[in-house]
């Protein structure tokens, strides 16, 4: 009677968990197949130094740092406080940010912060649906750049290809004015559920005295269960029918007895 209350109470958080959320129009329900983030960070500072007889020089203190991961990733490479990079690598969301500013002992420096997510994924069902895309670039974001896919791995048809570089050049509908900038798109695509397809979505902030950052995010795909989900109750629940199991095959090994004890 307890194991099957249990049993019942993990069953109802774990279908709370999976449930979509409640949006106006109802998201694609995926299935992800394979997911790889990435992000790339670096800086370089160039210090003056003089040396005992007066003479002056430069030295380069720089450091990267590349991180690849089947979970989603938040990363920072900082060198105090007056140059680093950071990048956000998720299933549909990517971001790079970076800071590279001129101090009293350093001569001119520079950053980078990538992050890359590529998520291959079948639809659960066969319908059209209507996916975002939200492109924002922050500071000097004319010095970003980005890029997004989406192709049909079935039948090797690009759905979609958007990309940007420096001065916003590149097919997202920037707007004319000002050095931060958003961009938001809609389309209407029909998706296969015996398809396979895979998104990828890319940004960088590349600084060089100054700060940028810029990142791309999708909407309209919900995936279920989600991968973090799985990682997180997949163990326990195996865990509980180990347990499960085991204590039946103790149950039925035990002797049955010859009369009830006075």
């Amino acid at each position: 009677m307890r194991l099957s209350l249990m049993t019942s109470a993990c069953v109802l958080v774990v279908a709370l968990l999976l449930a979509p959320p409640s949006v106006a129009a109802d998201p694609l329900l995926i299935s992800v197949i394979s997911a790889s983030y990435t992000t790339e960070l670096d800086y370089r500072a160039n210090m003056r130094v003089v040396d005992e007889e007066g003479n002056s020089g430069l030295v380069s203190d720089a450091k990267t740092q590349v991180t690849t991961s089947n979970a989603p990733l938040f990363e920072a490479l900082v060198r105090e406080m007056d140059t680093w990079a950071s990048a956000k690598a998720d299933l549909f969301y990517v971001e790079g940010y970076a800071s590279a500013h001129i101090q009293p002992d350093a001569y001119g420096g520079t950053a980078n912060g990538i992050g890359r997510s590529v998520v291959q994924f079948t639809p659960l069902e066969s319908r059209d649906a209507s996916i975002g895309l939200d492109f924002v670039t922050f500071d000097l974001g004319w010095f970003g750049s980005g890029s997004t896919s989406l192709i049909d791995l079935t039948t090797n048809e690009v759905l979609w290809d958007y990309r940007y570089i420096r001065n916003y050049v590149g097919n997202v509908p920037f707007p004319d004015e000002g050095s931060t900038k958003s961009a938001s798109l809609s389309m209407q695509h029909a998706f296969d559920a015996t398809h396979a397809y895979q998104l990828t979505l890319w940004t960088r902030g590349n600084a060089a005295d100054d700060s940028n950052g810029s990142s791309i995010a999708v909407t309209g795909f919900h995936a279920v269960p989600e991968p973090s989900t799985l990682l997180l109750f997949g163990p326990a629940l195996v865990g509980m029918r180990v347990w499960q199991l085991r204590r039946t095959r103790r149950q039925t090994r035990l002797p049955s007895g010859n009369g009830a004890r006075n």
